[in-house]
């Protein structure tokens, strides 16, 4: 009980911290150099730049019909943390920016969409990670995918490129297309990245007449174990070992040079690993 309550506290905090995070990335690069971050966001930039109104405010305006709508049809699969992502990363928005008028860093275009863009997508991770969401674009995503069996990475792209689209023809400038492209490029990577970690394992899978001494020098040499999995070849009909072997990314050239030395006939398959739980590794957060 206590671990839970604890558990609860921290993904909260993430989302207090990612809303920051994602406020400041408006006030600070893309609301003063009029670069869209795609979503509720972009569409209030541009009722902010016609209308003169908050973004946050706008932005919750928006946020609240979408979020009846999902509630009504999809059920409550929302709950308590989207209302939180949503409302604080807006208020935090209109704090910053009508509030305390924080002014832009940089008078450089690209610089701003390099930084803003870094910023929102590690505040944006944050709160996905804590099993939150900013509504808007997430909200439409989830409704399209029920309805219309459309994947959520297509929506994204559909909705946010339609409104940097609209940038460009609102204030009559392409390059203001062009430079958030680049910034929903950064953002989306670096929220993958804090979702799912930075790839800092790797697993091979060794077919080879010498795995006996391939085994060996992996438990000698990097202190790794491995599994041997019985398989048989389509092609030739024979029974083949294949030895699985789970590594760091560092040990890779050593485990490499290894198969290498023992058998430079080996087939060998290696791929990235986001999370391994187990002897050897740590739980990530």
């Amino acid at each position: 009980m206590k671990n839970k309550i604890l558990k609860n506290v921290y993904e909260y905090l993430l989302i207090v911290i990612g809303s920051n995070l994602m406020a400041l990335s408006l006030v600070l690069f893309f609301i003063p150099h009029k670069i869209s971050p795609g979503g509720v966001s972009g569409l209030s930039m541009i009722i902010h730049y016609l209308f003169g109104l908050p973004v946050g405010l706008v932005a919750i305006g928006f946020n609240i019909p979408l979020f009846l709508l999902g509630l009504y049809l999809l059920g409550k699969s929302f709950g308590v943390r989207t209302v939180v992502g949503f409302t604080l990363s807006s208020l935090f928005t209109d704090f910053y920016g009508e509030i305390l008028k924080l002014p832009s860093i940089t008078n450089d275009i690209l610089l701003a969409t390099i930084y803003g863009s870094i910023l929102l997508g590690v505040g944006l991770g944050m709160i996905f990670r804590a099993r939150g969401t900013t509504g808007g674009s997430d909200i439409i995503a989830q409704i399209f995918y029920k309805y219309f069996h459309m994947k959520p990475g297509n929506t994204f792209l559909i909705i946010d490129g339609s409104i940097a689209i609209l940038f460009a023809i609102i204030f009559k400038n392409i390059d203001l297309t062009l430079y958030a492209i680049i910034g929903l490029i950064i953002s989306g990577k670096l929220v993958n990245i804090i979702i799912e970690g930075w790839n800092y394992a790797a697993y091979a899978i060794i077919i080879s007449k010498k795995l006996d001494s391939i085994q060996e020098r992996i438990i000698k040499e990097l202190g790794r174990g491995g599994t041997l999995v019985h398989g048989k070849g389509i092609y030739t009909n024979k029974a083949r070992d294949m030895l699985y072997c789970v590594t760091s990314i560092k040990e890779i050239s050593k485990l490499k040079k290894i198969i290498e030395e023992e058998d430079n006939d080996a087939f060998v398959i290696i791929s990235e690993v986001h999370e391994v739980l187990g002897e050897g590794f740590k739980r990530r957060v």
